[in-house]
């Protein structure tokens, strides 16, 4: 799978998801507590992959 390069995508991404990922952890609190440690559990998942594939994206682009 190719990486977006666009810079209008990453604007537009960038506060969809921090207002879905903040709308599903304020509505989380509300709840039952297994649930606030799912979406917690799925944000820091979804954290450390694109960590990592943001770091092989960085070594495979450098020239050595």
């Amino acid at each position: 799978m190719g990486r977006l390069k666009s810079i209008i995508s990453t604007i537009i991404t960038t506060p969809v998801s921090i207002a879905l990922f903040g709308n599903a952890i304020a509505v989380s609190l509300n709840g039952m507590p297994w649930l606030t440690w799912a979406i917690t559990a799925a944000g820091v998942a979804v954290s450390f992959n694109s960590i990592a594939i943001q770091s092989r994206a960085i070594r495979d682009d450098e020239v050595l």
